[in-house]
């Protein structure tokens, strides 16, 4: 049997593809001019590149979501639900957003710091639409750690399911406790021995 491996996806930003055409515009530069400083510097742009690269994958590797509970969520309106996070990492997490993979409802929030071989708890602002049943399949965590080079991303198949009430309208009063207790006092009759 294969056992499903945690797949951690990496591309680089706008911003890295520009660092990274710099870098080999410095490599040329050395190389055409035999400058030994443009190769110096080159070779240093480069490691940066690489180390950020490494660390960005890093970032979120060993993360699991264990699971999600949800608030009261009614209809066209803003809510909560919390996400539980276990690294297993002996680094830490720094600086991940969430999104929601289905377009039915609109999840998201960032998370600072996730402490290193622990649980955390994390509230996700979730923006609901309209009323029904509804099911969360995937749940996707990103981050530009450290230098804004790479986007990084996993993807966690949830299959939850959740339900958005009815949006509350009017403007209807509850019952007064006090006013209830004495109705009830007036009519003992009714349901007591005569």
């Amino acid at each position: 049997m294969k056992l499903k491996r945690d797949r951690v996806y990496i591309i680089p930003t706008r911003y890295g593809a520009m660092y990274g055409a710099g870098a080999l515009v410095c490599v040329l530069y050395g190389m055409i001019y035999a400058n030994n400083l443009a190769f110096l510097l080159s070779f240093f742009l480069l490691a940066i590149f690489v180390i950020g690269m490494h660390q960005s994958n890093s970032n979120l590797k060993k993360l699991k979501i264990e699971k999600i509970i949800f608030n009261a969520l009614p209809a066209n309106s803003n809510s909560t639900a919390q996400v539980y996070f276990k690294s297993k990492s002996s680094e830490g997490h720094i600086r991940v957003y969430i999104k929601s993979k289905d377009q039915t409802d609109e999840f998201s929030s960032s998370v600072d710091i996730i402490q290193e071989n622990s649980l955390h708890i994390e509230n996700v602002d979730i923006k609901t639409k309209d009323r029904g049943k509804k099911k969360l399949s995937k749940l996707i965590v990103y981050s530009r750690y450290p230098f804004g080079l790479f986007y990084v991303w996993r993807k966690f198949d949830l299959n939850t399911v959740y339900y958005v009430y009815p949006e509350p309208k009017g403007d209807m009063a509850l019952p007064i406790e006090g006013q209830y207790n004495l109705s009830l006092g007036k009519n003992k009759n009714l349901v007591g021995d005569e």
